[in-house]
């Protein structure tokens, strides 16, 4: 089945050229878009999509969720990220892989994307790439063993053990005296957390279009053949135990949950008959900024200024009123302390800057009053606005530019970060400690 690939804020529109989609499937796209949040035909905005027109007819707008949209005859889009790397970008290779790249440092609500440094993500649809990451966990989890535990059995047995139902085995034996009709915790396999994995591992056969990853479903349900498929998910996702002792499992519920409910990282997330895997793109952007950042200063161990730095993300220590009591907290998305000070807040913006003076370079002026009221409520006069950087940006504001008060000293410097380059991180550290 052919995949159509397109990136943010590109259109999807109806019709028989190359990169449109039949009219059937446009309704079905559509409809899905409708009812996102259960928004009305009046409002036509959800967070993920937005429908427009062009040239008197409808078209579907991309907005800044990047992932897999799966319609019901299996026809799928592919959405990536908008990233100018300033170079070839054929087939959408580079583009994927550093989508791929920060989707590793993605921690929402508890979900960690598996690792995939050995996995072959060239050329291959999204859509088979997470195939592969659950597949990546499902491997760990075979290596070390499935994890039995006591599961409740209710049943009419031959012999006795465990706890008589006696109304139950009045009713069912009556003229079958030699059972018992008895409820019991037996120690097996058969456990709610497996038989997910196998029901996602028998969804997951019936989808995939690739030979590898076809073949490792089918490797790995051979660990499996002492478990039952689950046969109810929601009673079975309600049962899942979290402890130390089933922290294997933790990756693979999250994924299960996402193939098996189409519980997505959208903002809607439906019992459609459209499915999708969606991811909030300032979110991914803004954990890989932390992520990297925070890698690149324990890196830096040559250098004594970042040796008693600490970079945390989310950080919620200040309240923009304090009384009658603390309301509308103030959570800069990165900040870094020294000597347990706040000297640098960072915030990430994935947005597409201009190279356009008289339009503010396209900074929100709603961004830079969050920021200036950042630098005063957290007593931090250094504050950076970290954004994704363009082909655009090739002048005055091309990689940095700073904007400050004379009255109070604050600053609010500008960062253009270069997501094809595999020392950003640095650069950006080195650009910090000029401007400190």
């Amino acid at each position: 089945m052919k995949t159509l690939v397109k990136k943010e804020f590109e259109l999807i529109e109806q019709g028989t050229a190359e990169g449109q989609i039949s009219e059937k499937r446009f309704d079905l796209l559509r409809d899905y878009v409708l009812k996102a949040g259960s928004r009305t035909e009046k409002d036509k905005s959800p967070d993920f999509f937005k429908i427009v027109s062009k040239n008197g007819k409808e078209a579907i707008k991309v907005q800044n969720y990047v992932g897999v949209i799966e319609l019901p005859d299996g026809f799928r889009i592919e959405i990536l990220p908008k990233v100018e790397l300033g170079q070839s970008d054929s087939g959408y290779d580079v583009t994927r892989k550093i989508f791929l790249k920060m989707l590793q440092c993605m921690d929402e609500n508890q979900f960690k994307i598996s690792e995939f440094a050995n996995l072959n993500t060239s050329k291959m649809p999204l859509f088979e790439i997470f195939i592969q990451m659950f597949l990546n966990d499902v491997q760990k989890l075979t290596r070390v063993g499935l994890k039995s535990g006591y599961v409740h059995v209710e049943e009419n047995s031959k012999t006795f053990k465990g706890k008589l139902l006696v109304s139950q085995n009045i009713r069912e034996n009556l003229v079958h005296q030699e059972r018992f009709y008895v409820e019991y915790d037996e120690f097996q396999l058969n456990r709610p957390e497996n038989r997910l994995v196998k029901s996602t591992l028998l969804y997951l056969n019936k989808k995939s279009n690739s030979d590898s990853n076809l073949a490792e479903i089918r490797r790995q349900l051979m660990f499996f053949e002492q478990v039952d498929a689950s046969v109810n998910y929601e009673a079975d996702f309600s049962k899942v135990i979290k402890n130390r002792n089933t922290t294997e499992y933790e990756n693979l519920m999250a994924w299960a949950r996402v193939f098996l409910q189409n519980k997505s990282f959208s903002t809607f997330s439906g019992n459609t008959s459209v499915r999708s895997i969606l991811f909030p793109m300032e979110k991914v952007f803004e954990a890989y900024v932390a992520k990297m950042l925070r890698k690149a200063v324990i890196k830096e161990t040559t250098d004594d200024y970042w040796s008693e730095w600490n970079v945390h993300s989310q950080y919620g220590a200040r309240y923009l009123f304090e009384s009658p009591s603390n309301k509308f907290c103030m959570r800069p998305d990165i900040v870094m302390k020294k000597n347990d000070k706040i000297n640098i807040i960072l915030d990430t913006k994935w947005k597409r800057l201009v190279n356009d003076d008289s339009l503010n370079y396209g900074i929100s002026q709603q961004d830079m009053y969050q920021m200036f009221a950042y630098g005063h409520k957290y007593n931090c006069p250094n504050i950076w606005l970290i954004y994704p950087k363009n082909k655009d940006m090739d002048g005055e504001i091309k990689e940095y530019k700073e904007f400050k008060d004379r009255n109070d000293g604050l600053s609010v410097s500008i960062y253009c970060l270069n997501l094809g380059d595999k020392d950003a991180f640095s650069t950006l550290l080195a650009q910090l400690k000029e401007e400190k």
